[in-house]
């Protein structure tokens, strides 16, 4: 209900740490929105990202941090996306 009113709530997505914004959220495959993805991790009721490799590989390649190397930001992403509930128990 808060992603249709835009509620001042901040979201993540449970999947890849996006920052969220309604206009950005999932759809299930239903139509109906889901406030606890991306539209780039979870597409029309299915996730795009399964394997937690290729998340990382996607995030290492695509969203470099900042003064890190490829090793120092696979760690860091390694840490980050393990604590997203998405990734929790896989």
């Amino acid at each position: 209900m808060d992603a249709l009113l835009e509620s001042k709530e901040i979201r993540y997505c449970e999947c890849c740490g996006m920052l969220l914004e309604y206009s950005i959220m999932s759809k299930t495959n239903e139509g109906e929105i889901d406030s606890r993805y991306c539209q780039w991790c979870f597409d029309n009721g299915s996730f795009v990202y399964q394997d937690f490799e290729q998340m990382l590989s996607f995030l290492i390649s695509n969203m470099p941090r900042e003064g890190m190397d490829e090793e120092e930001s696979r760690k860091y992403y390694s840490d980050y996306l393990r604590n997203l509930p998405y990734w929790r128990n896989k």
